[in-house]
C-alpha cells in the first residue's frame, strides 16, 4: 500500500547511511559492503577534524535560537494579532522569506562585519534569528483566535491582571503550540547551511558545515557517519512530537 511504500522510501536512505558509516570498503558491483568496522565512529569523535565540537556547537545554537525566538514570537505575535495594521506587519514578517537564505545573508553581511558579528557564535545566532523569529510570528497568528481572546476577557472579569492572565490562562493554553514551534525552530536551525556558512565565514563550524566538508573531501564514510548523527536529533524530536505532543493537540 501507499503507507508501506512511503516507509520504505524514507528508510532506504537511512539504511544506506548505516552501511556506509560502518563499512570498511564498498566497491562496485558488490551489493553489500564486504566488512564493517567502528573505526569511522572513533575517528569522527576524536581529533580536531572530528564532529564533537561541531555537534555541541550546533546543539547550542539550535537550543538558544529556538527558545529565544519562540518566547519572543509568542508575545509579539499577540501584539500583531491585535494591531490595527496587522496585515502590514505580517507582510513585513514575510519579507525575509522572499530571498533565499544565502542571498539574504549576502545582503546583510555588511552590517555583521561592521558590528563585528561575522564569524562569531553570536553572529550566527542573530543571523538565524532573522529568519526563525518571523517564521514563529507567522506560525502563532492562527493561535490567537477568538477562543483565546474570550478566555483572556473572562479572566479579566474575574479580577486577573495582564500578567496573571498570561501566567495562568494563555501560557498553559499555548503549551502544545509552543512545543511544536520549538521543535520546528530547532530543526530549521539545525539543518541551516547557506546563511550559517556565509555569516560564519568559515570560523563557526556547525555539524551541517562539517558534513559538507567531508563530502567535498570525498570522505564518504565519515560523511555517512556524520550524517547519521546529523539526522538523529530531528528524528528524536519528531518522534516526541508525534508521540506526546500532537496526540493531545
Amino acid at each position: 500500500n501507499v503507507f508501506a511504500f512511503g516507509m520504505v522510501f524514507l528508510l532506504l536512505p537511512i539504511a544506506l547511511l548505516l552501511m556506509l558509516a560502518f563499512a570498511t570498503e564498498w566497491r562496485f558491483p558488490d551489493v553489500l559492503p564486504a566488512a564493517y568496522t567502528l573505526d569511522h565512529a572513533k575517528l569522527a569523535f576524536s581529533g580536531g577534524r572530528g564532529i564533537m565540537s561541531p555537534l555541541i556547537l550546533s546543539l547550542g545554537i539550535g537550543a538558544l535560537v529556538s527558545i529565544t525566538c519562540v518566547a519572543l514570537a509568542l508575545f509579539v505575535s499577540r501584539m500583531i494579532a491585535l494591531h490595527p495594521k496587522r496585515n502590514l506587519l505580517l507582510f513585513i514578517a514575510y519579507l525575509p522569506f522572499v530571498l533565499s537564505p544565502v542571498i539574504y545573508a549576502a545582503c546583510v553581511n555588511y552590517y555583521f562585519v561592521l558590528f563585528g558579528w561575522s564569524g562569531t557564535f553570536m553572529g550566527i545566532c542573530i543571523a538565524q534569528s532573522i529568519l526563525i523569529f518571523p517564521y514563529n510570528v507567522i506560525l502563532f497568528q492562527s493561535h490567537w483566535n477568538n477562543s483565546m481572546e474570550a478566555y483572556g476577557q473572562l479572566s479579566a472579569t474575574l479580577g486577573a491582571g495582564k500578567w496573571q492572565t498570561w501566567r495562568y490562562v494563555w501560557l498553559p493554553m499555548s503549551k502544545q503550540m509552543v512545543l511544536i514551534a520549538l521543535f520546528q525552530s530547532f530543526i530549521v536551525s539545525w539543518f541551516e547551511f547557506g546563511l550559517t556558512n556565509f555569516i560564519g565565514a568559515g570560523k563557526v563550524q556547525t555539524l551541517t558545515i562539517r558534513v559538507y566538508q567531508y563530502i567535498g573531501e570525498a570522505n564518504i564514510y565519515l560523511a555517512a557517519f556524520s550524517s547519521l548523527i546529523l539526522i538523529l536529533p530531528p528524528l528524536v524530536l519528531l518522534w516526541i512530537n508525534k508521540k506526546f505532543v500532537l496526540r493531545n493537540y
